[in-house]
């Protein structure tokens, strides 16, 4: 498994629209490879977000990326998701990994297990 992960800052009101844009974006990606998203938010700075972005290998990745590397609408989405960072942390931080262990499985709707 390939993930990528992206820090950056945006405006809390922004997250829905951010959110949305994002949903866009993996949509496109689902019509070439299988791969989750899943968006993190700080606990102790709102304007703070962890992105984690899981491919099945970094080949699949880079094909993906390789088709839709001329896609007018995610470019769009790009540039629109680009203008919600904040100016004053306009930086992305990006790092690439390899998974090297994956276990268990969350199921939001499973009631927590009291011992």
């Amino acid at each position: 498994m390939f993930v990528i992960t992206y820090r950056y800052h945006l405006a809390p009101e922004r997250a829905a629209e951010m959110l949305a844009l994002q949903q866009q974006a993996l949509s496109l990606y689902q019509q070439h490879v299988p791969c989750r998203f899943v968006f993190l938010q700080s606990q102790s700075d709102a304007t703070e977000w962890l992105e984690l972005t899981w491919f099945p290998s970094k080949e699949a990745h880079d094909a993906a990326s390789a088709v839709l590397s001329g896609s007018e609408e995610l470019l769009s989405i790009y540039k629109q998701f680009k203008a919600m960072l904040d100016p004053a942390e306009q930086s992305m931080n990006q790092q690439y990994f390899d998974a090297a262990w994956v276990a268990g499985e969350l199921d939001p709707a499973a009631p927590a297990s009291r011992s």
